[in-house]
């Protein structure tokens, strides 16, 4: 005969064993996302034998009788359940996740380290090109896209690994919107241009008022390369804002000034 206080302390027993198989699935899905595939495999074994200890207390507990008769479920075992369902859930979504960054790393077929030293001496290529034209004052970011970032776009676009061209890219960013036009002149005269794959958000801004040259070439090595060409100005609006734009604006592209605005911005909403 089992009391309802020994039915509640089972109850959080399943719980607790669902709660470290939801804090291994979390950790799993983060490691998958680092390209630390092994890692994540172990964490979702840990966090499948949790799961298999829980059941087996569901088990236990549903194979003996409440005092008074009929078992008297109380709100800790609803919360029980509902747990235990969402955390099998969980792992099911794990699985596919892992999975899927498993694929990802098989046809990225290089180490992040190899594309950032790619992405490096392509900077410098065009850094050199573009000095070599008269451009002044501009800066080229670039980034290598993790596998995060390359598994959200394929799910969110409904893309195939193949049509995603972004897995490296850079940013210029120019002085004034002349030189956005003579810095996409340089690009395509070092690499030649994917077809369709030029947008000219400059002179059709989106409905944010977004603005930006995009393109993509077929950069060293005869890989897709994606370049964002902006001035600084679009730049502030696009990465912080109209209120960011609004500053940049009312300082004169200063920095200093524009530091001091944002700071003096900051500490106005901080009172609020």
């Amino acid at each position: 005969m089992t009391t309802k206080e020994e039915i509640s302390m089972i109850g959080f027993e399943i719980v607790a064993y669902a709660g470290d198989a939801q804090t291994d699935l979390l950790a799993a899905c983060e490691k998958a996302s680092q390209g630390d595939i092994d890692g994540a495999r172990a964490l979702h074994e840990s966090a499948k034998q949790a799961l298999i200890d829980a059941h087996d207390v569901q088990t236990r507990l549903l194979s003996q009788e409440a005092g008074g008769g009929e078992m008297d479920v109380t709100f800790i075992m609803v919360h029980a359940q509902d747990t235990l369902m969402t955390t099998m859930l969980l792992e099911k979504q794990t699985k596919y996740t892992i999975d899927a960054y498993q694929r990802i790393a098989r046809m990225v077929a290089e180490s992040r380290e190899v594309r950032e030293r790619y992405l490096a001496e392509t900077i410098k290529t065009l850094t050199d090109e573009l000095n070599r034209i008269g451009l002044e004052g501009f800066q080229i970011n670039g980034r290598s896209k993790h596998y995060w970032s390359i598994y959200q776009k394929m799910k969110r676009k409904g893309k195939e690994f193949s049509e995603i061209y972004d897995l490296v890219a850079l940013r210029v960013i120019t002085q004034t919107v002349g030189d956005c036009y003579s810095a996409l002149g340089a690009v395509h005269s070092l690499w030649h241009p994917m077809p369709g794959r030029f947008k000219d958000y400059i002179a059709m801004p989106k409905l944010n008022n977004y603005q930006s040259l995009h393109t993509t070439v077929i950069g060293p090595t005869a890989r897709p390369l994606e370049i964002q060409i902006r001035t600084f100005e679009m730049h502030e609006q696009a990465e912080y804002g109209i209120a960011a734009h609004w500053l940049y604006k009312r300082s004169g592209g200063s920095s200093a000034v524009k530091a001091t605005s944002a700071q003096r911005l900051d500490d106005q909403i901080n009172a609020l």
